[in-house]
């Protein structure tokens, strides 16, 4: 969800996103929440295990951080990625590979795993990765998920990188008053005519859920996806399409005019406005979603990986800084709070009072069936 939800799209990054979204919604509710590990499994005397012995020497440490933009590598390097080489002295850097659980799958069978931590762009490629027995249980000694909200994290992994996907347009394109208000504009060619930019993948972009609600499906029962219906009301504005693979190119086709509007990422739209180029959006049933953190069996450095998880969720200090780049976020029992300007992009409060939580189970169990009905469409008609 190529994806990439953060930026080649958050395959598209992703603090927000990507392990159930812990927000009130519209959508399928806690059908998305991992379940397996307790509160009482977390167990409290995670913190600091051992930390004071673990020094990288100087070693690589590497980051799969799923179709990550060069927005979303920059605010991690900035900022956890900074903190945790600081901290435990590694060379850090990220691979934005997009998705699926193939690469992984291959890299376990020739024994050669080059990334010490892995964050899926969804949980339904977590779920995959899970079910492969890809994945090393997390040490709860060292990892905290005891600050995490109950249903958001099982035994190998947790919900990290909350996101949007909204509608967006670039500032001034509609007069005050005459703005659209959901993803249901997409289809409504007459009043608001132009190209539309959509996410060229079944997941992480809204495709048959705008549809869904287009043809007046209710928000609550999205789920399962009426195919035939979604690809209906799709082709009513197939000719009008534009798609966009990575977060980068989102933000750009709005700007320079190649779409008048658009689904986009949050933390894509909040970058491209904080660097000047100002992109308004919508929030009214938008879509949330979540990515999940994991460590790979075969992890060249799972000693590293768990400590780097950890910091991920126990240095305010990292996440303030990373929120002031990309404001997804992680599902805290207790989140710092965010300054106004990074606040009014983020997941959280009245943002969200009418969003839909992407089923990520629905979209696991049945993947390679609306990948095949999905790459059939694009290619007919």
């Amino acid at each position: 969800m190529v994806r990439s939800r953060f930026g080649t799209a958050l395959c598209g990054l992703a603090l927000l996103v990507a392990l159930g979204v812990l927000v009130a919604g519209c959508g399928s509710g806690s059908s998305s929440e991992p379940s397996g590990a307790t509160e009482a499994s977390a167990g409290s005397e995670a913190a600091s295990a051992g930390t004071e012995k673990l020094d990288g020497g100087g070693a690589s440490f590497v980051y799969n951080a799923a179709g990550a933009s060069a927005q979303f590598e920059e605010a991690l390097k900035a900022s956890y990625l900074k903190a945790f080489d600081e901290k435990f002295n590694f060379n850090s850097s990220v691979d934005p590979f997009c998705c699926g659980i193939d690469k992984l799958q291959a890299a376990e069978s020739s024994g050669n795993v080059p990334w010490s931590a892995v964050q899926w762009l969804n949980s339904s490629d977590f779920k995959l990765a899970e079910e492969a027995e890809l994945l090393e249980p997390l040490d709860t000694s060292v990892v905290p998920v005891h600050l995490l909200k109950p249903g958001t994290y099982d035994k190998y992994g947790y919900q990290v990188y909350i996101t949007g996907v909204l509608l967006g347009w670039k500032q001034g394109t509609y007069k005050p008053g005459e703005q659209p208000t959901s993803l249901v504009d997409l289809f409504n060619t007459k009043k608001y005519p132009g190209k539309r930019c959509l996410y060229k993948g079944i997941q992480d972009g809204g495709n048959f859920e705008a549809a869904e609600l287009a043809a007046g499906v209710p928000p609550n029962e999205l789920y399962p996806i009426n195919q035939e219906l979604a690809f209906e009301e799709l082709d009513k504005i197939k000719s009008e399409i534009v798609w966009w693979e990575t977060g980068a190119q989102a933000a750009q086709y709005l700007l320079d005019g190649t779409c008048t509007m658009g689904v986009i990422w949050s933390g894509v739209a909040q970058t491209a406005t904080n660097e000047g180029n100002p992109i308004d959006v919508t929030w009214n049933e938008a879509l949330t979603v979540y990515g999940m953190n994991s460590i790979p069996r075969g992890s060249p450095n799972p000693e590293a990986a768990q400590q780097f998880l950890a910091l991920i969720l126990d240095d305010p200090a990292a996440t303030e800084t990373f929120a002031e780049h990309t404001a997804y976020l992680s599902p805290l029992k207790k989140p710092a709070p965010l300054p106004p300007d990074v606040a009014e992009w983020a997941p959280q409060g009245e943002n969200v009072a009418n969003t839909i939580v992407e089923n990520d189970n629905y979209y696991a169990e049945h993947n390679a069936e609306l990948t095949k009905a999905f790459n059939e469409w694009l290619v007919t008609g």
